[in-house]
């Protein structure tokens, strides 16, 4: 398995020829279009920042997409959507949460998550996190801060944590390096993440940094 950051909350998994876009970013959120082929796109909220299935439509391949909650399998992945409600000064909106199993590593993305206490019936299903996708900004209200960012790390137990949305217009060094000084690590970047189910042995709520591809 392959794992790539694509910026904002776009993650790319690749397992052979299977590839999976998690939030990929529409045309109209305000940077230039990341496009690739994908087999299957996940959709956490119905944003530009979040809902661009159509630029994973590209070259031969055509996603199967799924935006909301329910329990799916696409050509041996398995895949399980949670909604949460969400509220920014007003405004409301629907936060789908994901996880996908893929070689027998389960991976969750929290998608547009302000608040770091999820709902307990949300909480139990999500099953063991191997590694968790998790946004985090010092300078919007409707993303989690490198606190709570890391509250809700401790609390989900994952083997991995992988910032996404550290940079946003630019770097965000704050919000990264605030993560960082509360898991107690140095920030280090890799040009992707690389393993196999064998590979989690022995690690736990370890930071790994993806560089914008």
């Amino acid at each position: 398995m392959v794992i790539t950051y694509h910026g904002m909350g776009l993650i790319k998994v690749t397992h052979g020829d299977m590839v999976v876009a998690m939030n990929p970013i529409g045309a109209d959120a305000g940077m230039k279009p990341v496009r690739f082929g994908a087999d299957l796109a996940l959709i956490s909220r119905n944003a530009p920042e979040w809902n661009g299935a159509t630029e994973v439509n590209f070259g031969s391949k055509t996603p199967f997409v799924i935006n909301g909650a329910g329990e799916y399998e696409v050509t041996g992945l398995f895949i399980k959507g949670f909604y949460v409600e969400e509220e920014v000064e007003g405004d409301k909106y629907i936060n789908t949460i994901y996880t996908l199993l893929q070689d027998g590593i389960n991976l969750c993305h929290i998608g547009a998550l302000r608040s770091k206490v999820l709902p307990e019936k949300v909480k139990e299903k999500l099953g063991t996190i191997n590694i968790l996708f998790v946004p985090v900004t010092s300078r919007r209200k409707d993303l989690l801060s490198p606190e709570d960012a890391y509250a809700l790390s401790m609390e989900l137990e994952s083997n991995i944590v992988v910032p996404l949305y550290f940079d946003e217009e630019g770097e965000d060094t704050k919000a990264l390096q605030g993560l960082a000084k509360a898991f107690g690590a140095e920030i280090k970047k890799e040009d992707k993440l690389t393993l196999k189910k064998k590979d989690l042995d022995g690690r736990g709520s370890e930071l790994v940094v993806i560089s914008k591809s």
